[in-house]
């Protein structure tokens, strides 16, 4: 177009056009013809887009420097020449290309009128990998995915299918549209999974005849596909790698996918892929933690057992302080994760029992002093046997200073106030009240009333204020919450995770 208008003012200047005007052709050609292969305008409807959204810029360039020009002849008349309109169109092209935001926006508006509704679901759809960046939600970020993709393309189905964890073969994930024919499922040595590896490009259900992989495509797979209407498959890679694959369904309007859509779905898959791969990661590491979490459970709760079995007596106690404990510490508002470290810590606190004699243990009568030295050694004998395990809890530390006391008095270190971590004054305090509330070889149960007395004309001397207020306020209500406490303790195998 530049070519051509400035050539119409070539013969004035005693210029001669040939062969400008044959050079000029052929540049036009071959622009256009890239154009048209590089932008789909090939498409009908891609074309009258393209050609509304320019006509309406033009319109708007022309018009402003057309009355530019005309006011300059009509005022400026004797600076008017070829010369001089010649820079004149020259500067409106220049313009043109200032005028991209105005082009875009009008892209826009045009784009708004060809698809109405559809339009902001299109827009959506190439939001979608900055909206959902850093969502390790995979559920979330798979359920989000098929449902933007199946209303931006007019889908009747979107189908996403992810690799199993057990098997690797790919399965629904996720699906969003009309009524499914059911859960599609291929092996992960199907033909199509090969050939799906090695593509980049989406895949037309006319390329099952073309490329050479998926001529060989097994019957089932062939019945699954064509049950299903399945008209585009998009590869989802992540560092050549297949993170996943995308299944669409032929359109509502059973026209076909156009090339526009087709460049859009691929744009997506890439970053579609890494957001799947960072949540499969997510979910992964969810999994083993879990699994990790259950098999600390498992140990603990056996470890706790190997006391209960060499005092009947007592059998119960420590998950019965475990749980105390923790209720007392939600009490005084501390963190979940915290009074999760306080229950395990319960759970183990009378683990050195294990070297105190049976004998002493299940004594009837009052014990000697010689035995309670014995005894008291507990603490310091189930730090040295949990030491070892690299809690993410102050447990071991709980452990040995819960018989501790504000003022020095109690065992092994004679510690005193903030010496004592909170975890052992919460742990201190749910044992005192456990205990007396419980039955003892050489004593009947003495009651919760007489345990709650214990510990409140103690507090501040002994035990801690704030504890002793937080389990005064979670018992002294009614007697209710405590047997509900004791009696989940005794009815109940605690999982930490769950607690």
């Amino acid at each position: 177009m530049f070519i051509g208008a400035t050539t119409d003012y070539l013969p004035p200047l005693g210029i001669s056009m040939y062969p400008l005007g044959i050079i000029g052709n052929i540049l036009f050609g071959l622009i256009a013809t890239i154009a048209m292969l590089r932008y789909d305008l090939l498409e009908m409807k891609v074309v009258l887009r393209k050609m509304a959204t320019y006509s309406l810029t033009s319109l708007l360039v022309f018009g402003v420097f057309g009355s530019l020009i005309f006011l300059l002849s009509r005022f400026f008349n004797s600076l008017m020449s070829p010369i001089s309109i010649t820079l004149i169109m020259v500067a409106v092209f220049i313009s043109a290309s200032i005028f991209q935001p105005v082009l875009s926006r009008l892209q826009r508006t045009v784009d708004r009128w060809f698809f109405q509704e559809r339009y902001d679901y299109i827009q959506s759809l190439k939001r979608f990998t900055y909206e959902t960046k850093g969502d390790l939600d995979l559920e979330q970020t798979a359920s989000s995915l098929v449902t933007a993709v199946s209303k931006g393309m007019q889908s009747r189905g979107v189908y996403l299918l992810l690799p199993s964890p057990g098997t690797g073969n790919y399965i629904t994930y996720s699906y969003c549209g009309q009524k499914s024919q059911g859960r599609l499922t291929f092996s992960v040595n199907s033909p199509l999974i090969a050939t799906m590896k090695q593509q980049d490009n989406v895949v037309d259900n006319n390329d099952l005849e073309i490329i050479p992989s998926l001529v060989s495509l097994t019957v089932g797979d062939r019945q699954t596909l064509g049950k299903n209407s399945i008209e585009l498959l998009v590869p989802l890679k992540n560092d050549g790698r297949l993170a996943g694959l995308m299944l669409l369904s032929s359109k509502v309007s059973r026209e076909p996918y156009t090339n526009e859509e087709r460049h859009l779905l691929r744009m997506l898959s890439h970053e579609v892929a890494v957001n799947i791969d960072n949540a499969n990661q997510y979910e992964n590491i969810k999994r083993k933690h879990s699994e990790l979490q259950k098999a600390m459970d498992g140990v603990i709760h056996a470890v706790s057992l190997v006391v209960e079995t060499r005092d009947p007596y007592t059998a119960g106690h420590q998950r019965r302080v475990a749980e105390l404990a923790r209720a007392i510490a939600k009490e005084m508002g501390v963190s979940e994760w915290q009074s999760m470290g306080i229950h395990i810590a319960g759970l183990l606190h009378d683990v050195g029992k294990v070297a105190v004699p049976t004998e002493i243990l299940s004594k009837p009568g009052k014990i000697n002093q010689y035995e309670f030295s014995i005894i008291k050694n507990h603490s310091r004998i189930g730090y040295e046997i949990l030491q070892k395990i690299d809690f993410p809890w102050p447990v071991t530390q709980a452990v040995l200073q819960h018989h501790e006391r504000l003022d020095g008095s109690g065992y092994p270190g004679g510690l005193s106030r903030e010496q004592i971590i909170l975890e052992a004054r919460i742990l201190g305090v749910a044992d005192v009240v456990e205990a007396m509330s419980s039955h003892r070889p050489y004593r009947p149960a003495l009651g919760l009333e007489r345990a709650l007395q214990e510990i409140q004309q103690a507090s501040g001397v002994l035990y801690d204020t704030e504890v002793v207020e937080a389990c005064m306020r979670l018992l002294k209500k009614s007697e209710v919450t405590f047997d509900r406490l004791m009696e989940a303790a005794a009815h109940h195998e605690y999982a930490i995770s769950t607690a």
